[in-house]
């Protein structure tokens, strides 16, 4: 394993072989991470995975409003990912 601060860096790819070159992930999970995260963090950290090419995305969220407040990292709060500043779409299955 090895350290990999994705709010700073691009994620890692796949690589296949010598010849074959890389490829993004297929699955990006991440649970119980983002709430520990400063606002602008969290905002690195998706903009990081989107720009990775994965396909998909498993994340935790909180429905309530009014939840993503300025954290100092390492603390908690209930991140509400359809709301500012994330503003996933709301219900995706």
């Amino acid at each position: 394993f090895y350290f990999w601060d994705a709010t700073q860096c691009s994620l890692p790819r796949i690589r296949y072989g010598e010849s074959e070159g890389t490829k993004p992930f297929d699955l990006v999970h991440v649970r119980d991470v983002i709430q520990h995260m400063t606002l602008d963090q969290g905002v690195r950290y998706f903009c990081n995975v989107f720009e990775s090419g994965a396909k998909v995305l498993i994340t935790t969220t909180y429905n309530e409003e009014g939840n993503n407040i300025q954290i100092s990292e390492g603390y908690w709060y209930k991140n509400n990912l359809s709301e500012e500043p994330f503003s996933f779409p709301k219900n995706v299955t």
